[in-house]
């Protein structure tokens, strides 16, 4: 996969995929932001970025831990794509921006790079057999879907329209049990 690249800074990854959040900073800087007001530990003490890291860890869809520091010479600071998200539109909306498009472009690269040489037909055969049958699977689970809904449709036709009018007391009712009191029968 391309490098993420925000205002010529290129924004190293670790063994795990995290970005380096320190490459992120530098990048900020670059793009005309106060060097203090925009370090990464600012953002990290913030009450909603704590939130947002203890609900990415509690996530099953991430293998490893979202947020890592490590001091020392070759430590840093790395985090995941949606951590990279919160703390560019922390920094400023145009720098949100650079960074959406930034990693838009990382991925659209890597996509195009993906497409298989076309000028093996072995290679083409296998893609497209691969492309079907990812459509076949789409398909199969669509229709299952459909079957589903159908079933529920049939299901909610079974049950008569009740007007919520129907469900709203009477003021008589209300004024002759009271609300919050014991029945006039137990008293």
């Amino acid at each position: 996969m391309r490098d993420l690249t925000i205002v010529n800074i290129d924004i190293r990854r670790d063994a795990h995929g995290r970005y380096s959040f320190n490459d992120l900073h530098r990048a900020a800087v670059t793009a005309g932001h106060d060097y203090k007001t925009c370090q990464v530990s600012n953002f990290t003490r913030l009450e909603g970025t704590e939130a947002l890291i203890a609900e990415l860890r509690k996530s099953e869809e991430l293998e490893v831990d979202p947020w890592v520091g490590a001091a020392g010479r070759h430590g840093g600071t790395w985090g995941c794509k949606e951590l990279v998200y919160a703390y560019a539109m922390w920094i400023s909306p145009a720098f949100h921006l650079r960074v959406i498009r930034a990693y838009d472009a990382m991925v659209t690269q890597a996509q195009v790079a993906a497409l298989p040489d076309f000028t093996d037909a072995a290679a083409a055969a296998i893609a497209w057999a691969e492309q079907f049958k990812a459509k076949q699977a789409l398909a199969l689970e669509n229709a299952a879907q459909a079957e589903g809904l159908a079933a529920a449709d049939a299901v909610i036709m079974l049950i008569e329209p009740v007007s919520p009018v129907s469900f709203t007391p009477k003021p008589s009712d209300v004024a002759r049990v009271g609300i919050g009191t014991r029945p006039a029968s137990t008293r």
